[in-house]
């Protein structure tokens, strides 16, 4: 089997394959959520989310490709799960309030992360704070509040390529309302 190919200066080409894989800079299917009063993540252009899923209006709960580009049919599956038992929660009252959120802020190379708030609260949400870095990157992976390392780990990684901050490993302060994750 060959696949046929125009090239950018027009001429055509025969390729031996058994097929094509087309990639390039996706953004995430969330043309619904650009035009609705819902805010939006700078880096994956997808909804703001806290780790229970819930949009910037609380009402509205999102997961998958909805929040980033590119995401595997598991995981997004995985996290459709989570989310809508968190949904189911949420319709019984049952999850922290919104209000008392801290603010994520990533630094390049870090292209997105996923969730964009953190809700102080006991109960389970997201398990990782979720990112895809711009450039191929080796360093420390610091999440830092107040110039203060709280979580670090060293890291090598390349575009698009998952990596995970375990919730459960962080220990915020009371007194903050801004996390910085970076990496040096």
């Amino acid at each position: 089997e060959a696949a046929k190919v125009r090239l950018a200066d027009g001429q055509g080409r025969e390729i031996a394959c058994d097929g094509v894989l087309l990639t390039g800079q996706f953004t995430p299917e969330s043309s619904l959520g650009r035009q609705s009063h819902l805010q939006l993540d700078s880096g994956s252009d997808g909804p703001k989310i806290d780790q229970y899923g819930r949009c910037s209006d609380p009402a509205y709960f999102a997961a998958g490709n909805l929040l980033r580009p590119i995401e595997t049919a598991g995981w997004s599956y995985r996290e459709g799960r989570r989310i809508g038992s968190l949904m189911a929660l949420a319709l019984c009252n049952q999850l922290p309030a919104p209000h008392d959120a801290l603010t994520l802020k990533y630094a390049a190379p870090i292209k997105l992360g996923v969730p964009g708030r953190l809700v102080r609260g006991e109960l389970a949400g997201l398990q990782h704070i979720q990112l895809r870095v711009s450039r191929a990157v080796s360093g420390t992976l610091r999440v830092r509040a107040q110039g203060l390392d709280l979580w670090s780990r060293p890291v090598s990684a390349l575009p698009e390529r998952r990596l995970l901050i375990p919730l459960k490993e962080l220990q915020l302060p009371e007194h903050l309302d801004q996390l910085d994750i970076c990496i040096d």
